[in-house]
């Protein structure tokens, strides 16, 4: 197969599960829509392992690639896919060849949730307490924070504004260091003869 097909292959998928993510939200698991939505997912994964092993995601920011080609870009914070996934941690997405319909299924519902408003844990707490055996991922551990994105702003606001304020302060420290270092000027008053008169009477009595 192609190159080019094979990225529209992967890209094609990845529309699949966008649209399950929806559908999912809208409508029961006995509905006829959910059904065909994750039968034609399920197809898409099928044919793609007819000549590949895996399905692997990378994710950033804004962006989704497979195989270093972009997929998937969305620079809003609304209904963004990658956006989604990077917020918890998740750099990388592998679906494996032994992917069944239960896995997918399961996989697909835990995503269609709504995390902001239902549900307190996060996505990659989810994944790992299914323990998906054709699923994989990578989890950037550092940005596991508990803390919300305005919170998490205003932390970093703060922080920023301390470090300026402990610089600025070292600098001022630093100045008036160096300002009482500097030798203050000696002012020098010429003697006149009565003052040179009365030094020697004074010299003389100490001798």
């Amino acid at each position: 197969m192609e190159i080019t097909d094979d990225i529209k292959e992967a890209k094609d998928i990845l529309q699949n599960i966008i649209k399950a993510k929806k559908t999912f939200r809208m409508y029961p698991k006995n509905n006829p829509v959910y059904t065909k939505v994750l039968n034609d997912s399920y197809s898409k994964f099928r044919d793609f392992f007819d000549y590949k092993d895996s399905y692997t995601l990378k994710i950033s920011q804004n962006s989704i690639t497979y195989d270093s080609e972009k997929i998937y870009y969305n620079p809003e914070k609304e209904d963004n896919l990658a956006l989604f996934f990077f917020k918890d941690g998740l750099r990388e997405i592998t679906f494996k060849k032994g992917l069944t319909i239960e896995e997918l299924e399961e996989f697909l519902r835990i995503i269609s949730l709504d995390f902001d408003r239902e549900v307190m844990d996060d996505v990659v707490t989810m994944l790992w307490e299914r323990d998906f055996q054709n699923i994989q991922y990578v989890v950037d551990e550092t940005f596991l924070i508990d803390i919300d994105e305005e919170e998490y702003e205003s932390v970093s606001e703060k922080s920023i504004k301390d470090k300026i304020t402990d610089v600025s302060d070292l600098m001022r420290a630093y100045e008036d260091g160096f300002k009482e270092d500097v030798t203050k000027p000696v002012s020098v008053v010429p003697l006149t003869d009565k003052d040179l008169q009365l030094l020697v009477k004074e010299l003389e009595k100490d001798a």
